[in-house]
C-alpha cells in the first residue's frame, strides 16, 4: 500500500469506454464500471479486469472474489484505522449490495470512497496491509 499518493487530489483522465477490460491512468466511477460491463456481458460479476495507475471512486462497497490481486494500492482514507474501511458481511454466504469483482488486477490504483467486505482471509489480509505500513 502506497501511502505517498493522495487520491483526494489525484487528476486523471475519466474513462471514455467502461466496456473495456484494461484500464491504465484513469479515473474511475465503481458503479458506472459495474453498470457498463453489466449492460456488455449481462454478469453481475466484473471478472478479469486490469487496472493500473488508476482511481476508483465510489461510494460503493467492492466484494473482491477469486484471486483478485492487489498491488502497491492506497485502499482509501481510513483515518488511521484500517477497520473504518472494512465492511463485515452479516451472512456466511451471500452480500446484497456489494459491486463484486473476480480475477481482477489492480496496480497502483487509489481507491476513494470505497468500502471493501469478503471472506474473512480477505479482510484478515487488509488489515494486514495497514499494520505492516504502520510498523515501518
Amino acid at each position: 500500500m502506497d501511502t505517498e499518493r493522495n487520491s483526494a487530489v489525484r487528476t486523471l483522465a475519466t474513462a471514455a469506454d467502461y466496456k473495456a477490460k484494461v484500464f491504465k491512468d484513469k479515473n474511475l466511477l465503481l458503479f458506472e464500471l459495474f453498470r457498463a460491463q453489466f449492460e456488455a456481458g449481462g454478469k453481475i460479476v466484473l471478472d478479469a479486469l486490469r487496472f493500473e495507475n488508476c482511481q476508483i471512486e465510489g461510494p460503493a462497497v467492492l466484494l473482491p472474489l477469486n484471486a483478485c490481486t492487489f498491488d502497491d494500492c492506497n485502499f482509501g482514507v481510513a483515518h488511521g484505522d484500517m477497520r473504518n474501511l472494512i465492511l463485515h458481511p452479516g451472512s456466511p454466504d451471500r452480500i446484497t449490495g456489494a459491486i463484486a469483482m473476480a480475477g481482477c488486477e489492480f496496480r497502483s490504483v487509489d481507491f476513494f470512497s470505497i468500502g471493501f467486505t469478503g471472506g474473512k482471509d480477505f479482510l484478515d489480509s487488509l488489515l494486514e496491509v495497514e499494520t505492516r505500513v504502520i510498523e515501518r
